[in-house]
C-alpha cells in the first residue's frame, strides 16, 4: 500500500512547459490567529478530499482502527493521528513544506511520520536500557547530516543553494526555470521558502517511461519562450544526452558549476 500510494504522489500532475503549483504554493500568508485556522481547516480538509487512491486511505484507517483497539499501548490516540497532522501543518506555517491539500501531503508526510514514531515507541517498550533507541537515532542523525546540511545552511552555502540564489539574481521576469529533478526537496525549500522567484514560470523534470519524455518536454519549453535557465544537479542522472540535444538548435551557455557537479545553464 505504501508503495502506491508513494508512486502516486511522486506523479506530476502537468506536462511540457507547464508550471507545477506544488511548488509554488501551500503556504500559510495570513497574520492572525483565524487565517491560521482557516489554512489548517482548509489545508487538512482539501488532504482527506484528495485521498488518492482512496482504497489505500479507507484500508489504512480501518487497520489502524484495529491496532488501536487490539494492542494496548501507553500512547491515547490523539498522540498516534494528531502529533503527525501537527507536524505538517507547523512545517507549512514556518514555509518548511507546502499543505496543498494533496497525496504528497497525505502519504509523504503524516504517515511516515507515523511509521517512524511507532516503530521508535516499539523499541523503546521492549528495550528497557533504551540502547537499541539511542544506538538507532544516532545512526540516523549521522546518516541525516550531510542531506539536512544541503538543505538548510544557515549560510544558504549548498551548491544547490547557491545556484537557486544565482537564477534569483539573474533571470528576468518571464524566464522559465527548468528543474532537472523538482520533486527534490532541497530543490523544492531553495525554490519556495529561501530564493522565491514568483515572476519566473517553473518547469520541473518529467520521469515518464519513454527515453524522449525529458527530451519533448524541453522542446516544447523553448518552442514556447525561447529562452530558459535550466538547473542540473547529481539526482537528475546522465544529462549530457539533453544538453547535446539542445545545442544542436539552441546556444547552451555554463553559467556556474558547482561541487559536487551542480550547473546551471542559460539556452537561448
Amino acid at each position: 500500500m505504501y508503495g502506491l500510494a508513494l508512486r502516486q504522489q511522486m506523479n506530476l500532475v502537468n506536462s511540457g512547459a507547464v508550471s507545477y503549483s506544488y511548488l509554488q504554493g501551500g503556504f500559510w500568508e495570513g497574520s492572525s490567529l483565524r487565517s491560521v485556522m482557516e489554512f489548517a481547516y482548509g489545508g487538512m480538509r482539501d488532504l482527506i478530499a484528495s485521498a488518492y487512491p482512496g482504497y489505500v486511505f479507507t484500508l489504512m484507517f480501518y487497520i489502524g482502527c484495529v491496532v488501536l483497539v487490539v494492542v494496548h499501548r501507553r500512547k491515547p490516540l490523539p498522540y498516534i493521528i494528531a502529533a503527525p497532522v501537527a507536524v505538517l501543518v507547523g512545517a507549512s506555517l514556518l514555509r518548511l513544506f507546502p499543505l496543498t491539500g494533496g497525496p504528497q501531503d497525505l502519504f509523504l508526510t503524516p504517515l511516515l511520520i507515523l511509521v517512524a514514531a511507532t516503530a521508535i515507541d516499539y523499541l523503546i517498550s521492549i528495550d528497557a536500557k533504551r540502547l537499541t533507541v539511542a544506538v538507532l537515532m544516532t545512526l540516523m542523525v549521522w546518516r541525516a547530516i550531510p542531506v539536512l546540511a544541503a538543505y538548510y545552511p544557515t549560510d544558504g552555502g549548498s551548491s544547490v543553494g547557491k545556484i537557486i540564489q544565482r537564477v534569483a539574481a539573474s533571470a528576468a521576469p518571464g524566464d522559465p526555470v527548468y528543474l532537472c529533478t523538482g520533486d527534490d526537496p532541497a530543490i523544492r525549500y531553495y525554490v519556495v521558502a529561501r530564493f522565491p522567484i514568483p515572476d519566473n514560470p517553473i518547469v520541473e523534470g518529467i520521469r515518464g517511461p519513454g527515453p524522449r519524455d525529458h527530451i519533448d518536454q524541453v522542446d516544447d519549453m523553448l518552442e514556447q519562450y525561447g529562452r530558459a535557465w535550466m538547473v542540473m544537479f547529481p539526482p537528475c542522472g546522465e544529462m549530457t544526452p539533453l544538453l547535446d540535444h539542445i545545442a544542436k538548435e539552441w546556444k547552451v551557455e555554463l553559467i556556474e558549476r558547482r561541487y559536487p557537479d551542480t550547473e546551471l545553464y542559460y539556452v537561448h
